[in-house]
């Protein structure tokens, strides 16, 4: 298993990162079973956008967010291009 670090997932998806390193446990989609420690990554879909639940996947023990555009929540975030294929380059 690969040890994961909020560093190693901005340098994976060239992703700008300034903030404090931190282990991460998981990355996750699915807000409803987040848990401490992963990091959310934010899908849209045509009947949905995962970026809507970046908040709740925080209040939930998320510890950064993987998103295609800044988010007005107070966590780290991970600004890529698409997410779709972030997801795709991380598994």
């Amino acid at each position: 298993m690969i040890k994961m670090d909020l560093s190693w997932l901005a340098d994976v998806l060239k992703a700008p990162f300034d903030g404090q390193n931190r282990s991460v446990s998981n990355i996750n989609t699915d807000t409803r079973t987040i848990s401490e420690n992963e990091v959310f990554l934010a899908l849209k879909g045509p009947n949905f956008d995962g970026h809507k639940f970046v908040a709740q996947a925080q209040q939930k023990g998320a510890i950064a967010a993987i998103v295609d555009h800044p988010v007005d929540v107070d966590i780290p975030q991970l600004v890529v291009k698409d997410t779709r294929l972030a997801l795709g380059q991380l598994g």
